[in-house]
């Protein structure tokens, strides 16, 4: 939002509704009640609160193009508070600007989710509006717009306390502001387990508040705070006064208010001395040591230097160098402390193994921790998260969507199953399949949710004179859904998961309480050996004075300042034996717990041995099995559960549509039948029942195994399921209901018991009702019915033949547009976009309808909301019911009969008899090219070395590479991300499976460079402004760059800016990776050899600053020196002996170069 059109000021929106699940639905929801138009309000941010304790709500930062009547004037307390409008709870939205207490700016997914960086502002600073930079437009703010997209894996928060200066009214000391920390932390469940490390960033004050809160906490014997330390990683600490400050210009402004006491505490002469001694003590606790803390603007030793004052040091614009720095800073602090680079977000099992690490960093001492007992309870909490792992590596929301998008059965509906004997005595024995088959449309699918989901499943399959375990497990394939809801992978999946959960929830029970009183003692552990630290610190000092005392008479010049320390020294030796004492006690304490984690361990080392702990290993060592294929593995991994003997387990599955497999029939169907085939020692008792349509394969296949044809058994659900959609109908009264009702015989006995006809015919008939009168309703209601198709695909051309000439053309598009389309669902608006652009010829067309209909022209539309509805309108129209629309707006064929009525050869022959329009828009190739499919949509959801072959055998076959014009651009991008990902994470580790993939990614460019690749075809990259037109070489890295060059890449053509490679390689863009040292010293020498220049813009101090960092990291720059990137004459003068001159400027670039050398080193 531009300054010009927004307000200055900054929202907090608290107590969403946990349903909130976009920054839409929050300018819907807070338009609605301020009675405001959506469009009004700007939303920055969404997240989860942080409060693990109260009701779970959600956070949001707003601000308005103006601010409403109702928010102005400002009460008191900065904050309003609003009734949410049909609210059944009576639940209030509270709005602020004081941001006081916790406020979470970002929500990151489980397993990405790597620490936590708290942010705590400074004195007389805003909690809020302090990070973010001067001027008028306060659209951004750092931490919330930058840090969690540059710091992968971090959950950026703030905390806000009362540092008001002026008018302030509060009392609070620092010690009552570092508590109220403390509090929120707790609240905030950083203390326990699965909660993650927090990194900290503190401005003037709030380190101070920071150090203080530190310190109650290593100071207290509540397990709590101990838990809090453990989870602290480090800081930055930008200007913090830790010897006091000059303040007597704040003493005038407080002087006589409650605050005045806090700001005296902040001085570098108060009597009391808080800050000095508060430093002193922050220093002299072990945990600091453990900590890494940065200090911008101080004298420590580690420190970041920014060119700002106090106030602006924090107030970082987008682009801003200082920005940069604190951004790497803070990877780095990441990367030292998780004790390696971070990890891809899709490996959370690793992750959470690192951070387990971390948190059981500690060393024995002589007191008595043996490593064989570390070792037996590490082990133990490792294979208890590698449990965990199994669960968490396969899981997938997917798995679950299919059966929550089936409808439920209709009232007092498909209850007779458990009535029928054949289906009861099946689940009353012990093994065996069962079949469910039906026509097209029939209700197997709900009859198949209703028999997974009912109590009577569980009642009737219930051995109650053996010891078993029930498991009910399922599967309900979905051919327009993903992949993984389709294939064999996905039913592997979804079984592990299920059988596995007993097994896994039994040994969690039985070993969890050990892994967290270890946990408990590692803490208890770690805070002893603070004190220890602590105390051995405080004597070491007192050995050191009595080393001053004794010199005193030596130094007579400082006769005054001995006595001091004379004074002093005798201050320390009176403590010194209560200081041997305590140490005396630590110690012992230390041997305690020492012996107690031994004793604890003795207790746990059984679990190595026993039969559940093997069982489950082979498990985990199974899916880290790498020489086998994923499906391979979790074929194994069910054999393995299934035939386990160590439980009794009576286990049922139910698969739904089994038809609709996306593979051999005859595969799933033998996979089916050999569930039953167990060893002779399993313990596991399995039936398995599944619907599908009666396909001649699956009857010589099952025929010989119990079930029934559904259609024979829905006579009376079709019959129910009719009265209830005419008592639910809104468009009759009571008599035309009871005219309606003649017709339901003759509905039911032309359904031929498919649900879906029935609800397709109830459709077309309530529509003939509602413009007929009440005498002739009847007659048009039978008339109508005749006319409707007893073929569900006959049906189907006529519904659409019942559409509009006008929409007729985008009703085709958006069939073909989702019959296409594999993958999750799309949104509303996204398939509205195409089909309305589905008959447009050039890109500018394209162009004109999307700004049209986004609201970038005066023909627009006024709200999202409003589009939303537009786009919902509009595609109802087209669809005619053959498409639904989902949750979240999302669409999808409204059956799999729809779906193969569009790919049917009379769908297709129905178009060709249409005007040429219709022709155009599936005669233009929808289908992704070979390559772009094979490399970014490979069926496997994994890009293999085979793919590689086989991209080779296309393009050796005639396979015509211009065919793909944006195949090569995609994967440069592709490849240049994976680069930048490693280069923020500390580079690509040579067993990373990331590793691996971008190696192919490569192999694959330079396959495609071999087969008539044009090297220089324009690239895009995303910067963070806008798109940026780049060529291949400007983004390769070096092995790909040398293959480019010797394919005749032109090593001088410029980007959209004018830059051409070297200038990227010498001064990267700002929103580019930090390339290593190395990295950049091969492009420079790569490209400077086959006569790469510099632009006219790049100054001479990048070359030369480049050659002095290379030549301190020990690369050969004479190379780089004899071939100029800028010839030597449009450098030097152009009077004078041109030898003189070059002679002249070699002197004065190698002068140059040694200054900046020099500089580093400093």
């Amino acid at each position: 939002m531009s300054a010009s059109s927004g307000t200055q000021k900054v929202f907090r929106l608290r107590r969403l509704p946990e349903s909130i699940s976009s920054r839409k639905d929050v300018a819907k929801l807070l338009g609605k009640t301020l009675s405001l138009s959506s469009d009004q309000i700007t939303v920055y941010s969404l997240a989860k609160t942080s409060n693990r304790w109260g009701s779970m709500s959600k956070v949001a930062t707003v601000q308005f193009k103006s601010i409403p009547p109702i928010l102005d004037p400002e009460p008191p307390g900065a904050q309003w508070k609003f009734p949410i409008p049909e609210s059944q709870h009576n639940d209030v939205l509270i709005l602020d600007t004081h941001f006081r207490g916790m406020t979470v700016l970002n929500d990151v997914e489980k397993e990405n989710h790597r620490t936590d960086c708290i942010a705590i502002s400074g004195l007389a600073s805003h909690p809020f509006g302090s990070w973010q930079p001067h001027g008028p437009d306060k659209s951004f703010m750092w931490i919330r717009d930058e840090l969690p997209t540059s710091v992968p894996g971090v959950r950026a928060i703030l905390y806000g306390y009362d540092s008001r200066l002026k008018d302030s009214k509060s009392f609070q000391s620092i010690e009552d502001i570092a508590g109220c920390l403390i509090l929120n932390l707790k609240s905030g469940g950083w203390n326990l387990p699965k909660s993650r490390p927090i990194i900290f960033l503190a401005h003037s004050l709030g380190g101070i508040v920071l150090k203080e809160a530190i310190k109650q906490m290593a100071g207290n014997s509540d397990r709590r705070e101990a838990d809090i330390l453990n989870n602290l990683l480090g800081a930055i600490m930008f200007g913090v006064p830790n010897l006091g400050m000059e303040q007597s210009h704040l003493m005038a402004m407080v002087e006589g208010q409650d605050n005045e006491t806090l700001v005296q505490d902040l001085s570098r002469n108060n009597g009391r001395n808080y800050v000095r001694q508060l430093d002193e003590k922050f220093n002299g606790l072990s945990t600091v040591h453990t900590l890494k803390i940065l200090w911008a603007y101080e004298t420590e030793s580690l420190t970041i230097p920014i060119n700002k004052n106090h106030s602006d040091m924090v107030k970082f614009s987008q682009g801003d160098e200082d920005l940069e720095t604190i951004i790497f800073s803070l990877n780095d602090i990441l990367k030292e402390r998780l004790g390696q680079p971070l990890l891809a977000p899709n490996d959370a099992s690793q992750s959470q193994q690192t951070l387990l690490g971390a948190n059981l960093d500690y060393q024995s001492t002589d007191e008595g921790v043996l490593t064989e007992d570390e070792k037996v309870l590490k082990d133990l909490g490792s294979f208890l998260l590698s449990i965990q792992g199994i669960h968490d590596e396969l899981y997938s929301p997917e798995l679950d969507s299919r059966i929550n998008q089936i409808e439920d059965p209709s009232q007092n509906t498909f209850n007779w199953i458990f009535s029928l004997p054949l289906f009861s005595q099946w689940l009353r024995k012990k093994s065996g399949l069962f079949w469910i088959s039906g026509k097209p449309g029939s209700g197997k699918s709900t009859l198949m949710k209703h028999v997974f989901q009912s109590q009577s499943t569980k009642d009737l399959s219930h051995k109650w004179e053996t010891s078993s375990i029930d498991i009910k497990a399922g599967f309900f394939f979905h051919y327009r859904g993903t992949a993984i809801q389709k294939s064999l992978e996905g039913v592997l999946r979804s079984l592990i998961i299920h059988i596995l959960k007993p097994h896994r929830i039994a040994f969690q029970k039985k070993y969890q309480g050990t892994w967290e009183i270890f946990q408990s003692f590692i803490q208890r552990y770690r805070t002893l050996e603070g004190q220890r630290a602590s105390f051995e610190y405080e004597l070491d000092a007192i050995v050191e004075e009595k080393m001053v005392g004794d010199i005193k008479q030596q130094l007579s010049l400082l006769h005054r300042r001995m006595e001091e320390v004379s004074k002093r020294s005798l201050d320390f030796r009176e403590r010194e034996p209560e200081l041997q004492q305590k140490l005396k006690q630590v110690r012992a304490d230390i041997a305690a717990v020492s012996r107690s984690i031994s004793s604890l361990a003795e207790k746990a080392r059984p679990y190595q041995t026993q039969p559940e702990t093997r069982f489950l290993r082979s498990l985990v060592n199974e899916l880290q099995n790498d020489s086998n294929s994923q499906v391979d593995k979790l074929e194994q991994i069910l054999r393995l559960l299934l035939d386990q003997d160590i439980m009794n387990i009576n286990l049922v599955l139910f698969f739904d549509a089994l038809d609709e497999f996306d593979g051999h029939i005859e595969n799933i169907s033998d996979f089916l039948t050999n569930l039953l085939e167990r060893s002779t020692t399993s313990k596991t008792q399995i039936k398995v029942c599944f619907s599908s349509r009666p396909q001649e394969s699956l009857n010589d296949h099952f025929t010989k195994y119990p079930g029934f044809r559904l259609q024979d058994y829905t006579t009376e659900d079709i019959e129910q399921y009719a009265k209830i959609s005419l008592a639910r109908s809104e468009i009759m009264n009571f008599s035309q209901r009871e005219e309606f009702m003649k017709i339901i015989p003759s509905i039911i006995a032309r359904a031929n018991g498919v649900f879906l006809w029935v609800r397709l015919a109830m459709k077309e008939l309530f529509d003939t009702a509602g413009g007929s009168p009440e005498a002739e309703l009847f007659g048009r209601l039978k008339k109508k019915l005749q006319e409707l198709p007893d073929d569900l695909l006959k049906f189907y051309k006529h519904i659409i033949e019942r559409i509009s000439g006008a929409n007729r053309r985008y009703t085709f598009a958006l069939l073909e547009l989702l019959a296409r389309h594999a993958g999750l669902s799309v949104s509303v608006t996204d398939i509205w976009g195409a089909v309305l652009t589905s008959g447009c010829t050039t890109f500018e067309e394209s162009l004109e309808v999307l700004q049209k209909i986004s609201g970038n022209t005066g023909q627009k539309i006024a709200t999202d909301s409003d589009r939303d509805q537009r786009a919902i309108s509009d595609i109802s129209a087209w669809a005619g019911g053959l498409v639904e629309i989902k949750a979240q707006n999302n669409l999808q064929l409204m059956h799999q009969t729809v779906l193969e009525f569009t790919r049917d050869q009379t769908f297709k022959n129905w178009i060709d008899e249409s005007p040429d329009q219709l022709r155009r828009i599936f005669r233009q190739g929808a289908q992704p090219p070979l390559l772009t499919y094979l490399a970014f949509e490979p069926a496997s959801g994994v890009l293999l070395k085979g793919h590689v072959t086989t991209a080779r055998l296309l393009l050796e076959k005639g396979y015509n590479i211009a065919k793909d014009t944006r195949f090569f651009p995609s994967l440069l991008e592709k490849i240049w991300k994976a680069e930048a990902m490693a280069a923020v994470q500390g580079g690509f580790s040579e067993s990373h499976a990331q590793t691996a993939i971008a190696r192919i990614l490569q192999e694959l460019a330079t396959v495609v460079l071999d087969n008539g690749q044009n090297p220089n075809i324009s690239c895009s990259i995303f910067s963070r402004d806008n798109l940026q037109r780049c060529t291949p070489l400007h983004i390769a890295p070096p092995g790909l760059a040398a293959k480019l060059i010797r394919c005749d890449a032109d090593v001088n053509m410029p980007d959209s800016w004018g830059k051409k490679p070297l200038d990227w390689v010498l001064n990267p863009p700002r929103w580019s990776p930090r390339w290593s040292c190395a990295r950049r010293y091969e492009m420079c020498r790569l490209l400077v050899k086959a006569g790469a220049l510099m632009s006219e813009s790049t100054p001479d101090e990048d070359w030369i600053g480049a050659l002095a960092e290379f030549d301190l990291a020990g690369h050969d720059v004479e190379v780089l020196q004899r071939n100029e990137p800028r010839p030597l004459a449009a450098a030097a003068p152009s009077s004078g002996d041109p030898n003189a001159q070059n002679s002249k400027e070699r002197h004065r670039r190698r002068a140059l170069s040694f200054l900046v050398g020099l500089f580093r080193k400093k």
